[in-house]
Parts: structure tokens; sequence; C-alpha cells
């Protein structure tokens, strides 16, 4: 399996890569630097969007888009937040100020139209530095994580500590994450294990979950919520269940260096990993097996790592200054419990990979054929002119250009869904049945 090939180095900044990610649109990628800049970069092909993004004095350490894609919001060692318009790349008001060094003991929160401080003082409370941050799924709590070795919870309309802090780690917490429906929290720490919280009452769910053998760098929820993903300085990532905290299969092994990063894929059929060997890995969720060989071509650690919303592409940052994107392409596998098995009276032609959208009445599609000529393969898309050609070259429908990425073939039993555009065929008039098209 060709999962996945190297597309775009994405080259510009001129100093380590901190942080990546991609708009929830998936069109647009940002990247924050050691150089001071922000970067935009289009998503598809990875080639630069405008200028960079120039107004810090220090590294950018840390990127996001908004929810609605429109903004960006930015943080940096030069003590700011600073808000970015996403369609011009003009700041947004002026840098949001308040904390009081590179790394601090408090969180802040800001209005994101304003630029002012949302609740006035500083979420106060952390006695170290504030390592991890995450909002909550509904955006009503945020949590944090610091080298104090608490997990802390804060309300987000008010600024107010949410219950005592959450004590049992015996050294710094790198990690934190809500899981996907809000009840539980998880967080992973430089003691070497990986906690359960209950995130209404604050309680410990279950034991630690105890296996790493060095530091726990990073965790995150699979997105059903069903189970956990961490990686560790001991250069293994490892898989829990959610509910039981026992662990799920056999360390995921292969990179030899500290693993930074972790996440599933949004579908949460893959596990993408970024190495400090300068490698970027990928795993079946289910089985634990390698997918494809290590991606290579990045000359230093992978600091950051992130799947692209319909799951297509993977983004790595690394200290080598470089952004890479990664394509991936699905390809067909052959399967026993898919569809019903085809025949000259049933044959259906499929761009989805759900049944129920398949063109089933084909025999005048397909009139003329012989027998041992009649296969799926007489279907395809001319992806030069974008048309669907049927047998004897006729051309069938015509599909926009918009829609012709990773659309899915009908030269398949099974397609994987991965999130490229499906075709429903179901309603499709066509042969003596095209006057259909109009409503009598």
């Amino acid at each position: 399996m060709n999962w996945p090939a190297v597309q775009n180095v994405l080259r510009g900044h001129t100093a380590p890569v901190h942080s990546v990610s991609f708009s929830p649109d998936g069109t647009r990628i940002i990247t924050g630097s050691a150089d001071g800049t922000v970067r935009f970069w289009d998503g598809a092909t990875g080639a630069p969007v405008g200028e960079p993004l120039r107004g810090h004095t220090n590294t950018v350490t840390s990127v996001s888009f908004s929810p609605d894609g429109t903004r960006i919001v930015t943080g940096s060692w030069d003590i700011t937040v600073q808000l970015w318009n996403a369609a011009t790349g003009e700041p947004v008001g002026e840098p949001l100020w308040g904390h009081t060094g590179a790394v601090n003991s408090t969180v802040r929160l800001w209005n994101a139209v304003t630029g002012e401080p949302l609740v006035g003082e500083p979420l106060r409370g952390h006695t170290g530095w504030v390592l991890s941050v995450s909002f909550s799924p509904d955006g009503t709590r945020i949590v944090s994580g610091s080298m104090d070795h608490t997990v802390r919870l804060w309300n987000a309309a008010t600024g107010e500590p949410v219950g005592e802090p959450l004590r049992g780690h015996t050294s710094e917490v790198s990690s934190v994450s809500f899981s996907p429906d809000g009840t539980r929290i998880v967080s992973g720490s430089d003691d070497n294990t990986v906690r359960l919280w209950n995130a209404v009452t604050g309680e410990p769910v279950g034991e630690p979950l105890r296996g790493h053998t060095s530091l726990v760098l990073s965790v995150s929820f699979s997105p059903d919520g069903a189970r956990i993903v961490s990686g560790s300085m001991d250069e293994t990532v490892r898989l829990w269940n959610a509910a039981t905290g026992e662990p799920v299969g056999k360390p995921l092994k292969g990179h030899i260096s500290a693993v930074w990063s972790v996440l599933f894929s949004p579908d949460g059929t893959r596990i993408v990993a970024g190495s400090e060997d300068k490698t970027v890995r990928l795993w079946d969720a289910a089985t634990g097996e390698p997918v494809g060989e290590p991606l290579r071509g990045h000359t230093a650690g992978v600091t950051s790592v992130s799947f692209s919303p319909d799951g297509t592409h993977i983004l790595s940052g690394s200290d080598d200054m470089t952004v890479r994107l990664w394509y991936y392409q699905p390809r067909a596998i052959e399967t026993t419990n898919t569809m019903p098995s085809n025949t000259w009276n049933n044959h259906f032609i499929r761009f989805s990979p759900n049944p129920i959208h398949a063109l089933r009445n084909t025999s005048e599609l397909t009139e003329g054929v012989s027998h041992d000529e009649h296969s799926s393969t007489l279907f395809f898309l001319d992806s030069d002119n974008g048309w669907v050609v049927g047998p004897e070259g006729r051309l069938l429908f015509w599909v926009p250009p918009a829609s012709r990425h990773l659309l899915y073939s009908p030269a398949t039993a099974l397609v994987i869904p991965s999130g490229g555009p499906e075709l429903d065929l179901s309603q499709m008039a066509h042969g003596q049945r095209w006057e259909q098209c109009r409503e009598q």
C-alpha cells in the first residue's frame, strides 16, 4: 500500500517549526516557527499563500484556527497572544498582553473579537509552568496541565477554578485532553503514567495506566472516545481501553527515539506519530500493525503532527525548519462481506463505499458487452477531462474538478472510507429513462 507518499515540502521558515495545523475545512495550513513568523500554505498543493505574518518578536510556539476558520490565534515567547484575520493575514487589534514571562504559572482567556482579556485577571492557581491547555468539546471548560504535577479545570466563561486541582501525578503533567463527549480527561506525565479523570467530579477514574518506562509526552482520545493513544520518551506508542484502562494489544514499536506527538485519524482507523528520530510513522489502530514504511524526509526531530479534517493528508513540523505534507490515496481491498456478487443481471456501479448509493439498473449501459468483458472496470473516471466513461467509450456524466480528488472508484469490491468525494447514483436517470430527469 502506498500510504502515504510525500506530496510537498513546505519551505520558507528559517528556524525550527514548533506548531502546525489545518484549517477546519482543510483548505489551508498554518505554521508557527522559532523565526518569529506565522505562515499560510495551500492545503492541497503546499504552496505559500501570501506573505509571512510578522508581528511577534520571538518564537511562535502555538498556532490555531478559530472553529469557523475566519481567525487565527498565535502564542509566542514574546509574552503575547495575537489574533489575525485568516483571509487577509492582517492583525486583528493589538497583541494581547498580560503574561509576565515566556512561560509562567497562569492561564489567560481573551475575547477573540475585541482582544481584551475575557475574564480580567489571569487564571491563577498553578505554581509551576503550564505545559498543556485544552477546551472541552462544548467550550464551557478549560483543562490545564502543569509542572506543579496537577491538572486544573476552569470555567471558560468566568475564569473561576472548577473544583480542586486534580492530584495524583508525581511529576510534571505534559499533556491533557478532554474525551470527545467531555465527560473525561486524560493526562500524561513525566511520572511515566497516563491518568483518567471524571471531568465533572474531578475524581480519578480507575488506577493509573502503567506500561511506559519513561516520560509520557503526548496523549489523545480516539474520535469515538473508546481508546486512548499515548507516546513516550521510551520510543513506543501505546493504546489503552478508555473504559477499563487496560492496554490494548502490544506497544507499537518502530521509532528509535522519543515520540513527541501522537494522534488518531479523524475516522479512528489510523494512528500517526512524530518522533525525535526524524520520522513519522503510521499504524492500523485496530491491529497495531505498521501501515507502510516510515515517512522519511525530515532532517531533525518531528515535533508536531496533524491529520487534515478529511483524513487524506498528514502534516508534520520539524526542528529542520520545514513542514511536510503527506498524501494518502486509499487502495481498493478485496473482501468477502461487502456486497452481493455481481452477475449479468445484478451489476452495481459504485462511486461510494455505501451500496445504497449504487447504480443498479445498468442493462442499458452494458448493452452489447459480452459476459466475459462485463466487469466494473468498464466504468472509470477520466481524470484528465472529468468524464465518467462507460462501455465502448460512452460518456456517462461529468464530474466537476473540485470533486475528482480521491473519487471512489467503481472498480473495487470495497472502498475503505477516507473522506474522499462520493457519488450517489441511486437516483440517476440514464438510457431510455433520461426523461425522468424532468419532473412530470
